[in-house]
């Protein structure tokens, strides 16, 4: 079955029309009912005088008429529906041969034509072009009477020459008019688009209608410029620069610039280079796309300065005549070629003749050439260039006399110095140079050398002395020179000033000691101004020269001794800066030491009277601001006081701001602010200071054990009341060593529980270098017991008085030691951590009497490092709950009434499952029990066959090993009613310590303390501060917050029996090693049977034990 494509073309302006064909074809099957095609005209368009519709098939290429007006040509075929606008035509009975085809609805004008169509682009580039084929695009407008004109515009509005396009009108069998537009592409196509016009006469002048085509795709090979100018003139040596730029469609992809002379390629569309010569010439640029190859040259002129060519040395003797030459080449060629003679004579030639020379014509004869060269810029640049050549004419002779210089003026020891001979005439032929010295190093004695100079590489004293130095060669010696060395030794001190210190009363001295070359002299200075010792002086101050040493004649660093003493009694104004400084000539190269010295004082009032009274001023509204300033060490209290009433800041109108003076020393500042002044407000207040106690000294730990830490410190000054010690201490959490959270045990020390400890270390006094003696230290001490092995302990400590409290001390960590192994007491067996429960269980001990010692380590296990554990706690019952998961477990069995007795540790397991760790403990438990059982078996049968012999030779030595054994124990430590503290966790001050003051720096439970006492050789140990930036700086500080009241019974305080220190340390007030150790500290095994025993070696060494017992040293300190 054939199908039927029925087309309606637009034939008219859609304004002609009410309803129009379907522009889609119809489909109809070949023999069926046909469609309608509908058409109709709008009211002006209904005149038939003057229009006249019609209806037109073109079927295959034939245009066949079916209706014209009212008449039907086809009426066995077709049936013409019209009434008033409508004008609509039915096929009767479809036939593919017949019907198959395209059909027109048209209107005709009988007086003024019909207009155009608008004109369609029917035919135009899908793709791009390229440059050089041919274009072709074709316009077509349907219909108008007459038929229309074509006119073709570029998108840059130009016509089209006519002679480009050709029209094709419409006929009778096809009412399309086209115009076919055809050129040859060039890449000023590129983008550009083509618009076509119609019009006849139907339309108004200069009204058209009109289509666009596609912007042309015209790809064209590339269009190269070169730079920066074609001519490019550079001078040699200057950076060059050449670009390349490139239109093409598609863009280029590949740059390339040639070298024509060189042959030298560089891919690249800029070329940088140092211009040489032979860059000279031409410089191809070539551009590449997909289409072709683009070419652009520039021409590059090197120019360069003169080169100048001479003989560069004569020799001639006297009376004999030579001639210089002088040659140059350059570009562009010189402009003028001249010789400078050494007496500034000029010769305009490039040819100099010297007749009949003599000794006076020596000297350095220069060519000169000069070129004037004009090389690119904006606007063009002009140089002058010179090229030069030295010949040198030298008449021979002897050397003149010399003389010696050093590269520096002043020589210090340990610097870099040159002597340099320099000679008048240097002679021909060239000087040698004869060296020698009357110094104690012989290294420049008797030298000869082609060398004017001598090095000393580091200058000591030794080389200081005469220097003679001769010029000579084969004619003969000049004159001889001579040169005084003298090296200084900068100033040093040997012994310098304490950064700070606090004096007293007693024996109030400074003392400094430098030494160097020549000897320093030695001032003091307070706050920056000298200090004399004059009759009616405050100070005193000798000094002490000690040049015995050092032999006459001899060059040797000389020390020199001095002390500053006070005369008088300390006043509070002797606190300052001092400074000890010493020069010994030379400002620059001086040396100095400083201290910062304070003297306890009790508050003084530094304001300006007048006369007896301070005064300030402030107008009614306004802000008025009072200033005290108060000089006092300790740091004051300061008040204010308006008539009887004490002025507290926080107050909306009153604000008190008090702090240190910086660059002032032990000077406070505090600032009144009275906000919205009233008439009220006016009147005298009083600024009142009053000195609290000083913070404690040098706290440290003086002795640690498993179960107690014995703490020591100085006391600060009181300010003239008794005063007392507060003493608090918290345990820190095992994972972190933080105390995270714990509450803070206080106690509080006064004479009646508090003891004390010498300790003696080096000191030195004025004299000859240094006389050393023994200097005592005393410390306060307070014995902390009932404390947990291998735990962690913050400890900080304050006084008070009736003037108030100190500041805390920092924060002082301290770790308690190991327990004390005992073989006998048996080992925990099934230790299993359980991550999913966090839990810990273990098997009950077959002794009673006994609790867990768990610890943890949060660190890895190590061949190189031993881990650091933490106690957590010792427990009585399994499972122990609430373990945090850590790196390593570890547990002992501990007596319950001393946990520092305990036995070998036993590593725990760790595993989700219960189960699967019984199996792993099973097992090998069943195989240890049956190899006890064949043990056992094996005994039997052996004292069965011997008739019981080897088994009693065993017993009898088990008898005698027990019988050697001495346990290591003694009985309960008795306590003393010494002191009986109450401990309250949540002082009220306690909130002012912060976890600021231990570093970040330093491992939590490093035993240290606020640093060495005054007047004291150094400590071992140092104090730990906690930078309030540090990761466990925790919002969660127990000592900001206000924990539950706890009260402990305190205990006694005398000190234990001292180990050894390290450095030059000795202790007194200790008990012998059987005397009363620590109260409440139990090293003895009390409560285990009498049949453990520990096992003790004997020792040649020994020192006091914890537990009273004696170890013998092989340690002899002196």
């Amino acid at each position: 079955m054939h199908q039927m494509a029925i087309l309606f073309p637009i034939i008219i302006p859609s304004s002609v029309y009410l309803t129009r064909p379907k522009t889609e074809p119809y489909y109809v099957k070949d023999g069926g009912v046909g469609p309608v095609l509908e058409c109709s005209f709008a009211a002006e368009y209904l005149n038939r005088t003057r229009y006249e519709p019609s209806w037109t098939a073109v079927i295959g290429e034939l245009p066949k008429h079916i209706t014209r007006n009212d008449i039907n040509f086809v009426r066995d075929a077709y049936e013409l529906m019209q009434n008033d606008a409508r004008y609509s035509l039915r096929l009767k009975t479809v036939s593919y041969r017949k019907n198959n085809g395209k059909y027109y609805c048209t209107i005709l004008d009988k007086e003024n034509g019909i207009a155009p169509e608008r004109p369609e682009i029917s035919k135009e580039p899908e793709g791009h072009v390229v440059e050089g084929e041919f274009i072709s695009i074709e316009c077509e407008s349907n219909s108008g009477n007459p038929p229309p004109t074509f006119t073709w515009r570029f998108s840059n509005n130009t016509e089209v020459p006519k002679e480009w396009f050709q029209v094709k009108p419409a006929t009778p069998s096809n009412s399309v008019s086209s115009s076919i537009l055809q050129w040859r592409a060039s890449f000023f196509d590129n983008g550009a688009s083509l618009t076509c016009e119609v019009w006849n006469k139907a339309l108004p002048v200069g009204q058209h209608y009109d289509a666009t085509s596609k912007a042309l795709n015209v790809f064209y090979r590339p269009r190269v410029k070169v730079g920066p100018v074609r001519e490019y003139n550079v001078e040699e040596g200057e950076r060059t620069e050449v670009t390349c730029t490139a239109d093409g469609n598609p863009e280029p992809t590949k740059f390339e610039w040639n070298s024509v002379n060189t042959g030298e390629r560089h891919e690249t569309a800029i070329w940088r280079f140092a211009a040489e010569k032979r860059h000279s010439g031409e410089l191809r640029c070539k551009a590449t796309n997909r289409v072709d190859s683009g070419y652009n040259t520039l021409n590059l002129n090197v120019l360069y300065r003169p080169t100048v060519t001479v003989q560069e040395l004569f020799t001639p003797a006297e009376g004999e005549t030579i001639t210089l030459k002088c040659t140059a080449d350059s570009n562009p060629a010189p402009d003028i070629v001249y010789w400078q003679m050494p007496n500034g004579a000029r010769h305009n030639d490039s040819h100099l003749i010297l007749n009949s020379v003599v000794r006076s014509d020596s000297g350095n004869y220069t060519c000169v050439a000069m070129n004037t060269m004009t090389v690119y810029g904006h606007p063009p640049k002009n140089y002058t260039r010179t090229g030069t050549g030295i010949s040198v004419v030298d008449v021979r002779s002897k050397p003149g006399k010399a003389t010696i210089r050093s590269s520096e003026p002043t020589v210090v020891i340990g610097s870099r110095v040159t002597l340099t001979c320099e000679v008048s005439d240097i002679g021909s032929p060239k000087a040698q140079y004869r060296w020698s010295s009357r110094t104690e190093d012989d290294t420049f004695r008797g030298i000869e050398q082609a060398s004017d100079s001598i090095v000393i590489e580091h200058a000591t004293l030794n080389n200081s002395g005469d220097y003679y130095c001769t010029p000579f060669n084969s004619i003969g010696d000049g004159g001889e020179a001579r040169f005084l060395l003298e090296v200084i030794e900068p100033p040093k001190f040997t012994t310098t000033l304490p950064g700070s210190k606090i004096l007293k009363n007693e024996n109030a001295v400074l003392y400094c000691e430098a030494e160097g070359y020549p000897a320093p002299e030695i001032r003091w200075l307070k706050n920056g101004y000298d200090i004399t010792d004059s009759n009616d002086s405050h100070w005193t101050i000798v000094s002490e020269r000690h040049d015995e040493s050092c032999p006459i004649g001899n060059y040797c660093a000389i020390p020199v001794a001095s002390q500053l003493r006070f005369v008088e009694p300390l006043k509070w104004s002797d606190k300052g800066i001092y400074e000890c400084f010493a020069k010994n000539g030379i400002e620059k190269l001086s040396a100095q030491t400083s201290s910062r010295i304070s003297v306890f004082h009790n508050p003084v009032i530094l304001n300006e009277r007048y006369p007896n009274e301070s005064l300030a001023a402030a107008d009614s509204s306004s802000n008025a601001r009072i200033v005290c300033q108060v000089s006092a060490n300790p740091a004051p209290r300061i008040e204010w006081v308006k008539g009887s009433s004490e002025v507290h800041s926080g107050n909306s109108r009153y604000t008190i701001n008090t702090m240190a003076l910086i660059g002032k020393v032990d000077e406070f500042e505090s600032v009144l602010e009275i906000h919205d002044l009233v008439e009220s407000d006016y009147g005298p207040y009083t600024c009142r200071a009053i000195a609290r106690p000083q913070s404690p000294r040098n706290a440290r730990v003086i002795l640690a054990a498993s179960g107690w830490l014995l703490i020591g410190w100085q006391s600060g000054f009181d300010g003239g009341e008794e005063q007392k010690f507060q003493l608090e201490y918290r345990k820190t959490n095992p994972w972190k060593d933080v105390p995270d959270g714990a509450d803070p045990v206080t106690f509080y020390i006064n004479g009646g529980n508090a003891s004390s400890v010498v300790i003696y270390g080096e000191g030195s006094k004025f004299g000859r270098r240094y006389r050393r003696y023994i200097e005592p230290t005393t410390f306060l001490i307070y014995n902390i017991t009932s404390l947990t092995p291998l735990s962690n302990y913050w400890v900080r400590i304050r006084a008070g008085n009736t003037l108030g409290e100190s500041e805390w001390t920092p924060v002082l960590t301290a770790l308690t030691a190991d327990v004390m192994e005992v073989a006998r007491l048996p080992r925990p067996q099934s230790l299993v951590y359980n991550t999913n429960q966090r839990s810990v269980g273990f098997q009950d001990p077959d002794m009673t009497g006994l609790c867990l010692l768990l610890l943890v380590s949060t660190e890895e296990a190590s061949e190189e490092k031993e881990p650091n554990w933490r106690s957590v706690g010792c427990f009585f019952e399994s499972p122990i709950l609430n373990i945090d998961s850590a790196a390593q477990f570890r547990a002992r069995f501990c007596l319950e009434g001393n946990i520092s007795v305990c036995s070998r540790p036993a590593d725990i397991v760790v595993t989700a499952t219960l189960l699967a760790s019984a199996w792993k403990y099973a097992l090998p438990l069943a195989v240890i029990a049956f190899a006890v059982l064949l043990l056992v078996l094996t005994l039997l049968a052996c004292c069965f066959l011997r008739r019981y012999l080897v088994c009693g030779k065993a017993k009898l030595r088990t008898r005698s090993i027990f019988d050697k054994k001495r346990p290591d124990v003694s009985a309960p430590l008795p306590q003393a009613d010494g002191k009986n503290a109450v401990v309250h966790g949540s002082h009220s001050d306690s909130g002012i310590f912060t976890l600021g003051s231990l570093p970040n720096n330093q491992p939590v439970g490093q035993q240290s303390a606020n640093g060495p006492p005054e007047n004291s050789a150094p400590y071992d140990m140092t104090v730990n501060e906690w930078c309030s930036s540090d990761a466990n700086d925790f919002s969660n500080d127990p000592y900001t917050h206000d924990y539950g009241s706890q009260y402990i019974s305190g205990k006694d305080a005398f000190p234990g029996p001292p180990s050894l220190q390290s450095g030059n340390f000795f202790y007194e007030g200790f008990p012998p090693c059987d005397a009363q150790p620590f109260g409440d500290q139990r090293s003895s095994l009390e409560g285990l049977p009498t049949t453990i025993y520990e096992d003790q070696e004997d020792s040649d060494e020994a020192s006091c034990s914890v537990s009273g017992g004696r170890r013998v040293m092989r340690e002899i300190i002196v």
